[in-house]
């Protein structure tokens, strides 16, 4: 994961931790340990409840690295096993790790109420289930997140410890009347059987949890909202989860809920819709502080590094949307375009400063190229040209596709005439008036 992804993330964390709202009762829910405890009532041998049923029940082996790492590498190997198939929900779940011993009150001489949500199919004879952590979302300040029985967290090994960590994380997203769920893929998440967990079967088992989204080439989508896939089982289009950040070739965006993003069949991206609207640019730059928020994607184009967004209102353009061929390659979008670093398109036929409407207002400026990336159409522009010999004054037509040019944009095709024009044909003169292309 990138620093860019973890500053993204950080900036939407509490969008995507609203998404996964779900009923949460004041009592509270939380985590269990197998406790055997000796007559005087001290505890004699303590395992986490996930890590026993996975060994009894599942045949599973804890496999957590040597006995001597660290609580944070032990988490750490469990996020990166969940890395590889839902990469943006082991990120989320660091970022909460990270505040996890901040938002923890450790309580001794207490017992925790038996919250009634383990439900546990076998307890060893003589043993117990016995809550180790209560978790509720925090309802007064100075509230803690997790409330831990300190007895019994002193008596769990390391792999536990970093196991009921795991639990946590995981009930934090589920919120579902029982741990089940939570138990068993906590005990996936910690075995070394996890190696024979594929993508594919990941997806099964997060949709058999009750998982709120689940993870596809990359992108995080609402898998209770239309999921369209090609007949080969391959993901056609998905709703995007509130917050969600997408590698589009390399750079993180922001996606909008609101829209599908749609993919070729080979897993390519073929087209999406960036989060922040392209309505936010003013004349005088961005009319809030985005910070790190991804908000354009970077065109490596013919003219050079390009902003580009989604395209708003263009006639000439087929879909809305950032769109991309199954090579990568971008088809059509909308140039991101400041005062501040305007754009220029000029060769020895014409010149036009792209973006300038006819009240020399500057906007977002919809495009659409040919194969080698050369401009066929840009919505706005205003500047002059060489017409039969004549520089003229020429501007996008209030009306119809913008600019259009000829082949590899050497020469412009269509445009509207700032200033009359006459034009000379074998010995004849016609009028151009001013406006007409």
């Amino acid at each position: 994961m990138t620093k860019k992804l973890t500053a993204a993330l950080t900036l939407l964390f509490p969008c995507l931790i609203g998404s996964f709202a779900n009923a949460w009762t004041y009592k509270g829910n939380g985590g269990y340990a197998v406790v055997c405890r000796n007559q005087d009532g001290s505890i004699s041998k303590a395992e986490l409840l996930d890590f026993y049923e996975g060994r009894i029940l599942r045949g599973l082996s804890v496999e957590l690295g040597e006995p001597t790492a660290s609580l944070e590498q032990k988490v750490e190997i469990m996020l990166q096993r969940l890395e590889q198939v839902s990469p943006f929900r082991a990120q989320t779940y660091r970022l909460q790790f990270a505040t996890f011993f901040k938002e923890t009150r450790f309580l001794k001489d207490v017992q925790l109420a038996d919250i009634g949500d383990a439900i546990p199919i076998a307890i060893p004879k003589n043993c117990g289930a016995e809550p180790v952590v209560n978790q509720r979302e925090p309802e007064f300040p100075l509230d803690p997140r997790y409330v831990i029985d300190e007895e019994i967290w002193d008596e769990l090994a390391q792999d536990d410890r970093a196991g009921l960590i795991v639990h946590e994380l995981v009930y934090r997203e589920l919120k579902q009347e029982t741990s089940l769920n939570t138990r068993y893929i906590t005990s996936l998440l910690g075995a070394r059987e996890w190696a024979s967990v594929g993508p594919q079967e990941w997806l099964n088992l997060a949709a058999r949890a009750g998982f709120t989204y689940l993870e596809e080439n990359g992108l995080p989508y609402d898998r209770n909202k239309h999921v369209r896939r090609y007949p080969s089982g391959t993901l056609k289009s998905a709703t995007p989860m509130p917050g969600a950040v997408f590698n589009l070739h390399g750079q993180w965006v922001g996606v909008q809920s609101s829209e599908p993003v749609e993919f070729h069949e080979s897993g390519q991206v073929r087209k999406l819709h960036i989060t922040v609207s392209i309505k936010s640019l003013r004349p005088n730059g961005w009319g809030h502080d985005l910070g790190d928020l991804p908000s354009f994607f970077i065109w490596k184009s013919p003219y050079g590094d390009l902003r580009v967004t989604n395209p708003d209102g263009f006639p000439g353009a087929k879909e809305r949307g950032l769109v991309f061929d199954e090579s990568g390659r971008l088809i059509s979008g909308a140039l991101l375009l400041t005062p501040e670093s305007p754009f220029i398109l000029e060769n020895t036929k014409y010149s036009i400063q792209v973006g300038l409407d006819w009240n020399d207002q500057l906007q977002t400026t919809p495009f659409m190229v040919d194969i080698d990336g050369r401009f066929t159409t840009l919505g706005l522009g205003k500047g002059w040209a060489w017409i039969e010999n004549n520089r003229v004054g020429v501007q996008a037509p209030t009306s119809g596709l913008g600019l259009e040019f000829f082949a590899h944009g050497e020469s412009l095709r269509t445009v509207s005439l700032l200033k009359e024009f006459v034009l000379q044909r074998g010995g004849d003169s016609r009028r151009v008036p001013r406006g007409h292309s």
